[in-house]
């Protein structure tokens, strides 16, 4: 029963965390003597010159992907499925408060840690990436998930009181 509907609204869903692994999410320019400019994704932050930091990210993208796979081959237990997708929305949700959260807060940490580096941070700018929509355009697709598999355990309720 993989042509439900919402196993497209899961594939989707999918292929917005995959597509996070290769997107940039922040693009980080900062000024200061010689200007830098950096991408922030799913492997951290990558400069030409001045600062990489590597952050495992990706680990948490290939979970979500993983999750959202595993709620595809679960069509035979719905229930088990909701739950997957549910988990799955509570992981993509948080992840997306997180970097929301970071693209308030994210300039004045970078700024402390190149002054802890011994470089003159005067101006740091975050603009987003694609990556960054792409956070946030999976949760729709996730409650559109949740929503098809409660449609069919309400069918299939339904046709139980008809037998």
């Amino acid at each position: 029963m993989l042509q439900r509907i919402q196993t497209i609204y899961l594939l989707l869903a999918a292929a917005c965390s995959v597509s996070l692994l290769f997107l940039p999410i922040y693009f980080v320019n900062i000024a200061n003597d010689t200007d830098v400019s950096a991408t922030f994704g799913a492997y951290g932050l990558v400069s030409d010159n001045l600062l990489n930091t590597e952050i495992p990210l990706y680990l948490l993208f290939i979970l979500w992907t993983m999750l959202s796979i595993i709620a595809i081959f679960l069509y035979k237990n719905r229930k088990k499925q909701l739950l997957v997708c549910r988990i799955n929305l509570l992981l993509q949700f948080l992840i997306a408060i997180g970097f929301l959260l970071f693209s308030f807060f994210g300039k004045s940490l970078l700024k402390e840690q190149l002054i802890e580096l011994g470089h003159d941070a005067s101006e740091v700018t975050f603009s987003m990436g694609i990556g960054y929509f792409c956070l946030f355009l999976g949760i729709p697709f996730l409650l559109l998930a949740i929503r098809g598999i409660r449609n069919d355990e309400q069918l299939l309720k339904s046709l139980d009181r008809l037998r």
